[in-house]
């Protein structure tokens, strides 16, 4: 996901770490790698945007019926996701670019998103998230 992959690289070190143990950006970096595999392969490219719509409905599904009580989505892993899927936009210029940038901006934003995150994490975060 780098041009240059020497030292530290935060796709690597930070976001394929977080995707070993949790599903969610789990899904998310193997939907950006379908698309990229897409290119050559039409089959994957669909199989990708059919990925890329259930995390996006079920992540839109959770902020909008944000209830006391329930999991709290302003967190890493929603930001790694959104992230992935964002980078997944490079390839395709689809319609979901604004709709997946409301959501890391609303992310950004929140105070709880990065709870117990390390200052590496933090770092390559806010870095993405400017760019």
């Amino acid at each position: 996901m780098v041009v240059f992959d020497d030292g530290f690289n935060g796709y690597r070190d930070v976001l394929l770490r977080l995707a070993y143990t949790d599903d969610l950006v789990q899904r998310a970096v193997c939907v950006c790698s379908a698309f990229y595999l897409g290119l050559r392969n039409p089959a994957l490219y669909e199989i990708a945007e059919k990925g890329r719509s259930a995390i996006i409905t079920a992540l839109s599904d959770q902020m909008m019926s944000k209830r006391p009580g329930d999991a709290n989505v302003f967190n890493m892993s929603t930001a790694a996701t959104v992230l992935l899927l964002l980078v997944g936009e490079t390839v395709t210029g689809s319609d979901e670019f604004s709709p997946l940038y409301m959501m890391l901006a609303a992310l950004a934003q929140s105070s709880d998103t990065f709870d117990g995150a390390t200052m590496t994490s933090r770092r390559f975060f806010q870095q993405q998230i400017k760019m």
